[in-house]
């Protein structure tokens, strides 16, 4: 798969990966973060997490950022990112 195809994918989808203490400025403070993380734990919620995630951080994934380094972090699973931060 393509960097930026890759790149898309991972924003389009915030909130299959989202910390619950970033979804609770997207609620306006009314939910606290016991209650979005049960939210990001229900599967039929993700679009619609996603979209208010997207919205309310102003996010998009049309270009894959110039700093090449946010994208291999971001990208990054568990293993790499041990890796990269030994380089570092």
């Amino acid at each position: 798969m393509a960097l930026q195809d890759r790149w898309s994918s991972f924003m389009d989808a915030p909130s299959t990966y989202a910390d619950p203490l970033r979804l609770v400025p997207c609620f306006g403070g009314e939910l606290g973060p016991d209650g979005c993380a049960r939210l990001l734990t229900v599967p039929r919620l993700s679009s619609r997490l996603s979209k208010l995630i997207l919205r309310s951080y102003n996010l998009s994934s049309e270009a894959l950022p110039e700093d090449r380094h946010i994208v291999d972090v971001a990208l990054s699973n568990a293993d790499q990112l041990r890796t990269l931060a030994l380089r570092a």
